[in-house]
């Protein structure tokens, strides 16, 4: 069993690897216009708060996966979109 330093180091580089994942798909986002400005923005505030983090707080990890839920279906939703339009 891995000891306590080892816990809260491993937590800092999950929070620190998923603000850098965070602002990197919403630049990338933002740069070519494939999410919507409101999921940018969510991207890049929940980034830097990650980044930012020096405290462990548990609703804090509900952050990231309700982003990546949300970038998955306006991704799922665009591709529907060109699928349909495609066929007419």
């Amino acid at each position: 069993m891995p000891g306590p330093d080892t816990v809260v180091f491993a937590r800092a580089l999950a929070f620190a690897l998923g603000a850098v994942f965070m602002l990197v798909v919403s630049t990338i986002g933002l740069r070519t216009g494939f999410l919507p400005r409101w999921l940018v923005v969510a991207g890049y505030l929940g980034g830097l708060v990650f980044l930012f983090t020096v405290t462990y707080v548990e609703l804090l990890v509900l952050i990231f996966p309700a982003w990546v839920t949300a970038v998955i279906v306006v991704i799922l939703r665009a591709g529907d979109r060109r699928l349909s339009g495609a066929e007419s």
